[in-house]
């Protein structure tokens, strides 16, 4: 027999009005998470709460997101978004709902891989209608690599930037005119009646994101394929509709690895990697935290303050389209920048906050 109740919203009142939901989205690397930090660290008063969805084994999004007193930050349980991120979304949000103190807004920053659509059409059901609404999907939009991508990697991009009321255009910095009225034309092809914003570290005024009244529900009627995601050590099973899979790897390591020995593996690593995040434990300096990220082809490494009660070792996320890069190859490069085998001198503090200077 079929719940009469099959969401869950038994006993539940809703608000005197619709608690307002602002959806990020945006391909890998973009600066979502940078953006949301920016909006929990901006002047707006609202009591929000904020739902982060990250691909692989360890959860790095959440983790950089900034520690606001009045916030409720909620990481999700990674899985394949096909199978379990919309019943994950709904089951966290209507527990927010259930609490005395429900949230007066709701920040949702969805995967790099995942589509927005599924979102925004399990927040739109009739039911839930009373307690929640779609204000805005914001799309970011990296200027540096966006015209670079992998074809099916610009096909989720493009996708991503379709649902968008707002587009950023960040990191404007990196790039020329030529190449910014580019992918200017790029988006506007996609979404011509979406507000565009250039910016650069995502800053953008946070009351231009709330109270947009978002489109993006009347367009979840064309729904293109599911995105799939794996890791290198499943193997993949058949779902209906795929139009594409990813693979990510993960990296983990206790030993503390060596600055100069890491800079050559970073360089070097395989062009078919679209995105690489995560902690490393420098040998150099060890009692602080390193934050590694790529980007197509742009990569970084920065400190980033201590590590608290995060336990001391490199964990790493990569994410491909290729499912047959050589992960016994990778471990070793990175296996041979541990300080006990790397045979290279460690830096001093003032050595490497210098060379940190001239990364972006």
């Amino acid at each position: 027999m079929l719940s009469d109740d099959p969401l869950g919203l038994d006993g539940l009142s809703p608000p005197e009005t619709p608690i307002p939901i602002v959806l990020l989205t945006g391909f890998l690397g973009a600066g979502k998470t940078t953006l949301l930090n920016h909006i929990l660290t901006a002047p707006h008063g609202l009591r929000a709460a904020v739902l982060v969805n990250d691909f692989g084994e360890v959860d790095i999004d959440g983790r950089l997101v900034v520690d606001v007193e009045g916030e409720d930050i909620i990481s999700l349980e990674n899985g394949c978004v096909c199978c379990t991120i919309r019943g994950d979304l709904l089951a966290a949000v209507l527990r927010l709902l259930r609490r005395p103190q429900p949230p007066e807004a709701i920040l949702i920053e969805a995967s790099g891989l995942s589509y927005p659509s599924e979102v925004v059409k399990t927040f739109s059901l009739a039911p839930l209608r009373p307690f929640l609404s779609v204000d805005s999907v914001l799309a970011v939009i990296d200027c540096d690599q966006a015209l670079g991508y992998p074809l099916e990697a610009s096909e989720l991009a493009a996708e991503q930037a379709g649902m968008a009321d707002v587009v950023l255009l960040n990191k404007v910095d990196l790039v020329d005119g030529v190449t910014l009225e580019s992918v200017r034309a790029w988006v506007r092809g996609i979404v011509p009646l979406a507000r565009l914003v250039e910016t650069t570290y995502a800053r953008i005024p946070v009351e231009a994101l709330f109270g947009l009244g978002a489109s993006a529900v009347d367009r979840t009627r064309d729904e293109p394929g599911e995105v799939h995601v794996h890791t290198l050590d499943d193997l993949p099973h058949d779902h209906p509709g795929h139009i594409r899979t990813f693979y990510t790897w993960t990296y983990r390591d206790d030993e503390p690895l060596a600055l100069t020995a890491l800079r050559e593996v970073i360089d070097t690593l395989p062009a078919h990697i679209l995105r690489a995040k995560g902690w490393v434990l420098l040998a150099d300096l060890p009692d602080d935290r390193a934050l590694f990220q790529q980007a197509g082809t742009r990569s970084n490494l920065r400190l980033a303050g201590g590590w608290g009660a995060q336990p001391p070792r490199t964990e790493l996320v990569f994410i491909s389209l290729s499912p047959d890069f050589d992960s016994a190859d990778l471990r070793l490069r990175f296996e041979s920048c541990r300080a006990a085998n790397a045979g290279v001198p460690l830096l001093s503090r003032a050595e490497i906050e210098k060379w940190m200077e001239f990364q972006r």
